[in-house]
């Protein structure tokens, strides 16, 4: 029975069993269905995952967060969510990226900026923005990203630039509790060396830079943070979901 179940996933079947035999599946079983169902366990060093497939549950946490002025279309792998220059994700009161807590972090994901407009992509920290963490789109196309810690930036901002109208993999890499890369597409594209924590635990906003009014235009997939530095070079973005 156990064979003639893998052989029905391997062929395409589409019911669920729940119950297959008298012993459970093993773990190279339970890991032949993860792959086939295109999904992989969230590893221990994942503090928030939203894959935007329908939903806005943290698989790290199981927590389900809020949206608004949002919809959900097809994205880089499954489904991702959409912004249209008015809408957010909100991830109340995280300690995701706090650099107190996790002196080495990362977070990534696939972005689609849509061209012809000046977008908000994602802010850490309190309203006036004394403590923060953002992604945003100056008016002259370059990207920005900054910490801000009492009201300051000093030395800890950088600037680059991405492609609009097509998927591109986003990451910002924290690693020796002071290198600070971001990497376009799996490509070194700037950083800043730096002593400044910027986080706390504070809110989280996917799709808007802080309360200033700047909001994306685009589509995110597959928003990941982590408390290890996953990348500390040139590395090939993920095939699949995470």
């Amino acid at each position: 029975m156990r064979n003639n179940c893998l052989q029905m996933l391997m062929g395409g079947g589409k019911h669920l069993l729940t119950k297959v035999s008298d012993r459970p599946f093993g773990g190279k079983e339970v890991g032949m269905i993860r792959s086939m169902m295109g999904r992989k366990k969230v590893d221990k060093n994942t503090l928030l995952l939203l894959h935007f497939d329908g939903s806005l549950k943290d698989e790290a946490s199981g927590k389900p967060y809020v949206g608004s002025n949002m919809s959900y279309v097809v994205g880089k792998f499954k489904n991702c969510v959409s912004f249209s220059g008015n809408g957010y994700v909100k991830i109340s009161g995280t300690n995701a990226i706090n650099e107190s807590l996790y002196p080495n972090y990362t977070v990534d994901f696939w972005i689609k900026l849509k061209s012809g407009v000046r977008n908000g992509i994602m802010s850490k920290g309190n309203g006036g923005g004394n403590y923060s963490f953002d992604i945003m789109e100056e008016s002259d196309g370059r990207i920005f990203f900054g910490l801000q810690y009492g009201g300051t930036r000093g030395d800890a901002i950088c600037y680059f630039t991405m492609p609009r109208d097509q998927w591109v993999h986003l990451a910002i890499v924290r690693s020796q509790s002071r290198y600070w890369k971001v990497y376009v597409n799996g490509v070194y594209a700037s950083g800043f060396t730096s002593t400044m924590v910027s986080g706390y635990y504070s809110s989280l906003m996917i799709g808007k830079y802080r309360d200033y009014g700047l909001y994306l235009n685009g589509m995110i997939d597959e928003f990941r943070i982590s408390n290890i530095a996953r990348w500390t070079s040139n590395f090939t973005p993920p095939a699949r979901p995470y």
